[in-house]
């Protein structure tokens, strides 16, 4: 196999001034043998993350800024940070999260082996560093035989993001990279894991921003749903997220403030809560 292999890392970003320097610290540390680039795709931010992009570049030529400012979402910094760049594999990555040690080593030898979609270890972390769990498998329960992946979790060959013409656009909350790599798939594309490479994901703080954030993950899973049920996505349940919200609602009250239980019990509600808003606004039934 080829030895010459390019990869871009990209990491789309809206006011990530409180969390961008942690990253770009770790995408830095990446040997230059193993990272060829590192895009900053700047959604519109109005904080100083345009400053940092400024105070790494002047240090590591890697690093650039594309400025994504077609529309707000990150699914246009996603499309226009991957068109901008020149590597052969591109690897997304939150501005949020951190990736690990050997990262970009583990991808660059999978795709010397000829993967073209890989996947890696995902450590769900608190921002104290707490481990909340290790995610050390690919999994397919959404719709078995197809393999879901978060878009920080994977890189990709550029061909195959071309092939699929990217991301769809009308994904603008949540979902948009499930999609991306179950369209990879039915294009003829198979997903390989990559163990050495490892990423720490960090989760929301309060349970009001882990509502939010799960409330648009469970919308966007019922969008999935209302695009590629004909394809044969299987319907979640008809009534199961009435039941969980339920269910969530009385481990927040016997919880204690604070707890890891009265964090899950939030993730629970919200998910759930956005499996019924999505079902509403996408017209579907995802429960």
């Amino acid at each position: 196999m080829s030895t010459d292999l390019t990869l871009s890392a990209v990491v789309p970003c809206f006011n990530g001034e409180d969390t961008l320097p942690r990253q770009l610290c770790a995408l830095t540390s990446q040997p230059r043998e193993f990272l060829h680039e590192i895009i900053v795709s700047n959604n519109m931010s109005t904080d100083r993350t345009s400053e940092i992009i400024a105070e790494f570049a002047a240090t590591d030529d890697r690093v650039r800024e594309v400025s994504a400012d077609r529309a707000q979402g990150a699914v246009f910094a996603q499309n226009d940070g991957v068109r901008a760049s020149t590597g052969d594999f591109i690897m997304l990555c939150g501005a949020d999260d951190e990736v690990q040690p050997g990262w970009a080593e583990g991808f660059y030898h999978s795709g010397e082996k000829g993967a073209k979609i890989m996947g890696c270890v995902i450590v769900h972390c608190r921002e104290s560093g707490a481990v909340i769990r290790e995610i050390s498998t690919l999994t397919d329960s959404t719709w078995p035989g197809m393999i879901s992946l978060g878009g920080g979790q994977a890189c990709f060959a550029r061909e195959a993001f071309d092939a699929v013409n990217g991301f769809d656009e009308a994904f603008s909350g949540a979902s948009e990279d499930t999609d991306l790599f179950w369209r990879m798939q039915l294009a003829g594309y198979s997903i390989d894991f990559t163990e050495s490479a490892r990423f720490k994901y960090f989760a929301r703080a309060t349970p009001a921003d882990i509502r939010r954030q799960q409330t648009g993950y469970g919308m966007g899973k019922a969008q999935l749903y209302a695009k590629h049920r004909g394809a044969g996505m299987p319907r979640r349940s008809a009534y199961l997220a009435p039941i969980m919200l339920g269910v969530a609602a009385l481990r927040a009250l016997v919880s204690r403030p604070g707890s890891e239980k009265r964090l899950t019990a939030a993730s629970t509600f919200g998910y759930n809560w956005g499996h019924i808003k999505g079902s509403f606004r996408y017209r579907c039934w995802y429960l």
